[in-house]
């Protein structure tokens, strides 16, 4: 279908103009068909340039570790005979 009509179809069900379309042309996110000068497109076309992006999972800020987390279980019996010599 050409742009106008694609337009038409799919106003009320996309967030879509005719200068949306000829913009994701440009970028090249969206690749018409060209027939006799004119531009064609498709409705799984539309579908997939109106997608949802994944979300990417953001990167923790902080870096820090708690000793726990990474004592060795030598270092953990270090620690509780030392503790327990200061108890006693």
């Amino acid at each position: 279908m050409r742009l106008h009509e694609a337009v038409a179809v799919f106003a009320g069900k996309l967030p879509i103009t005719l200068q949306l379309l000829r913009t994701e042309i440009a970028k090249g996110r969206l690749v018409p068909a060209r027939v006799a000068g004119k531009l064609f497109v498709t409705p799984l076309q539309l579908r997939e340039l109106f997608r949802p992006c994944p979300a990417t999972p953001k990167a923790h800020a902080s870096t820090f570790v708690p000793a726990s987390a990474t004592a060795s279980p030598v270092t953990l019996d270090l620690l509780v005979a030392h503790e327990a010599r200061e108890i006693a």
